[in-house]
């Protein structure tokens, strides 16, 4: 005789079975996953949250005469190295690192060579800069060797069809600057071109003693002159969607010159030190990318 427990326990054990068979005979239904988008790394500083990093924005400084040199140095961890006025060398280190182990990149595009001295600072135009990237630390490495101290990446502005900008100043110092840019567009395709011009002759007054180690000297008026620099950019940038993917084109030339006061002890003190004692620095760089 069956007992009444056990009827209830064969009974819940044929449901379980009945059940089994069941599920074993229907399909699972499909599970649909959100869509994620991976984008490709734009160089771009401020697309990583995990780096230690600083945009600093040309908008937050319209109307100050700074130039890349004064805006990475608004930067926390950055120490800029300026030796003179306008348009002389300047080069950057970030937390202590040398110049050397800097990368400096416009748009992306690497300014260091393989000679080494760091990146002057200077001979990049600050006409045409629309925010500076700041990576500090061993994050930089992303960027490729050379970069142990971080990266420096200036963004020029973007092309946008129509706009065009017009600049002329003048300061004291006999210094003036001419700048302009122009840029066009339509469909698929944007460009850029512009143009810029800085020149100051730095030459300022002051009292010189001709026999410091003897008092009582009557100081003598002079002039601090051969101080001069010039710095001369053209810019040229465009993209173009096609083929797949965008091409982005960049071409930039820069020339300055910057003329050297030499030691107040030399001859022909207190004008200058010779009537052309100079340096020369140009540079021509051009990238073109598919991504």
């Amino acid at each position: 005789m069956t007992t009444a427990p056990l009827r209830r326990a064969l009974g819940a054990l044929a449901l379980s079975l009945a059940r089994l068979a069941r599920a074993e005979g229907e399909e699972d239904a499909p599970v649909h996953l959100p869509e994620v988008v991976v984008p490709l790394p734009r160089l771009e500083a401020a697309g990583d949250a995990t780096a230690s990093a600083t945009v600093v924005e040309a908008d937050r400084f319209e109307g100050e005469a700074k130039g890349v040199a004064e805006l990475v140095a608004t930067a926390p961890g950055v120490a800029v190295r300026e030796y003179g006025g306008l348009g002389q060398l300047a080069t950057v280190s970030i937390r202590g690192s040398s110049a050397d182990a800097v990368t400096v990149m416009l748009d992306g595009l690497t300014l260091n060579t393989a000679f080494g001295g760091g990146v002057d600072l200077s001979t990049i135009p600050r006409h045409w800069i629309d925010r500076i990237e700041v990576v500090r630390g061993a994050e930089g490495a992303r960027y490729g060797a050379g970069a142990m101290g971080g990266v420096v990446n200036v963004v020029t502005r973007r092309a946008a069809a129509g706009a065009w900008s017009a600049q002329a100043a003048y300061g004291s110092f006999t210094t003036f600057t001419l700048a302009g840019d122009a840029a066009a567009g339509a469909g698929d395709w944007s460009g850029l071109a512009a143009a810029s011009f800085d020149s100051t002759e730095g030459d300022f007054p002051f009292l010189f003693d001709e026999l410091p180690s003897a008092a009582g000297n009557p100081l003598t008026p002079a002039v601090r002159d051969n101080n001069a620099g010039r710095l001369a950019g053209l810019l040229v940038k465009g993209d173009w969607r096609g083929w797949g993917g965008r091409f982005d084109a960049l071409a930039q030339v820069s020339a300055a010159r910057r003329r050297l006061p030499g030691s107040i002890s030399g001859p022909g003190w207190p004008r200058h030190l010779t009537p052309d004692d100079s340096q020369d620095d140009t540079r021509v760089a051009a990238r073109l990318r598919h991504a």
